[in-house]
C-alpha cells in the first residue's frame, strides 16, 4: 500500500477484494492523506448527533498545532531543543541554518 492513512485514488492494496479503506479513517476524515503535516496536533471532540446522541470526531487543534510548529509551549515560551513537541520546529530551524548538511544525531 502506498501509505498507512493514504485516501490517494491512486492508492491500491495489489487486489480488487481488497480494497485499501485506510489506516486510520477517522484521521482521513480530518486531514486526508497524503496531505499529511508533521506537527499537525489533533483533538478528539463529541458532537450530538440528531438524536441526541453523543459521537466521537476528531478536529485539528489550531492552537497547539501553532504552538507545537513554533516551538512554544501554551504560554508562548520557547520549548528545550529535547522537548519532543518541539523536534518538528527545532529540525525545520536546523535545516534553515545548515541547508546543505545533514541532521545531528539528536534531531533524528
Amino acid at each position: 500500500w502506498a501509505g498507512f492513512r493514504c485516501l490517494n485514488p491512486q492508492c491500491h492494496s495489489g487486489s480488487d477484494d481488497e480494497p485499501y479503506a485506510g489506516y486510520r479513517p477517522d484521521l482521513n476524515e480530518v486531514l486526508p492523506a497524503p496531505n499529511f503535516l508533521p506537527g499537525l496536533v489533533l483533538k478528539q471532540q463529541k458532537r450530538r448527533n440528531s438524536f441526541g446522541e453523543l459521537e466521537e470526531e476528531w478536529g485539528v487543534d489550531l492552537d497547539s498545532t501553532l504552538s507545537n510548529l513554533k516551538g512554544e509551549d501554551d504560554r508562548g515560551l520557547p520549548l528545550p531543543e529535547n522537548d519532543p513537541r518541539a523536534a518538528i520546529h527545532y529540525r525545520w530551524k536546523w535545516e534553515m541554518e545548515n541547508p546543505t548538511e545533514y541532521l545531528p544525531e539528536h534531531l533524528e
